[in-house]
């Protein structure tokens, strides 16, 4: 699956090119590291491709938490970001919703470009080793993140008496 960083996405959809499968059965084998994904629903297309109307919908209203407009900052394809240098800083994003066509489904997608950096304090030498390995070996990052994640965990569970 693709990548997307640390945070929890809600809704993902993974396009397969399923063109080479013989017969009419399609089966998925999904193996998640244990702890690092969890996979609530799937739901499979089978249905012909149609034509696909697209209208890209800009932004009507962006807001900081503090009510400050970023609009200006989001708007266009450039060099100018919405910066959020405090964990927990976000924005507040208001579309005009499409108007539903007769015969049509909507369906919206946010279409976003931009960039981040974790909030990490780094101390020590670098783990070169591990980043050798999760460079090297499948699944290694997700399992690093997975050992990460049960140890953060468990030291954060209030102490049992």
């Amino acid at each position: 699956m693709p990548g997307g960083g640390p945070f929890i996405a809600e809704d993902r959809v993974v396009t397969l090119d399923v063109s080479r499968v013989p017969g009419d059965q399609l089966r998925i084998r999904i193996r998640p590291p244990a702890g690092f994904w969890a996979f609530n629903s799937f739901a499979v297309d089978y249905t012909s491709d149609e034509s696909v109307r697209v209208e890209t919908v800009p932004p009507a209203e962006a807001r900081t938490d503090h009510g400050q407009s970023v609009l200006a900052e989001l708007q266009g394809v450039d060099d100018s970001y919405y910066e959020m240098p405090r964990i927990g800083d976000c924005a507040y994003l208001r579309f005009p919703a499409p108007p539903s066509r007769s015969g049509m489904k909507r369906t919206v997608f946010l279409h976003s470009r931009g960039y981040y950096r974790l909030h990490l304090t780094g101390s020590g030498d670098p783990d070169t080793a591990t980043l050798q390995q999760i460079q090297s070996e499948p699944d290694a990052a997700a399992l690093f993140a997975a050992a990460r994640f049960a140890a953060w965990r468990r030291n954060s569970q209030p102490a049992s008496h």
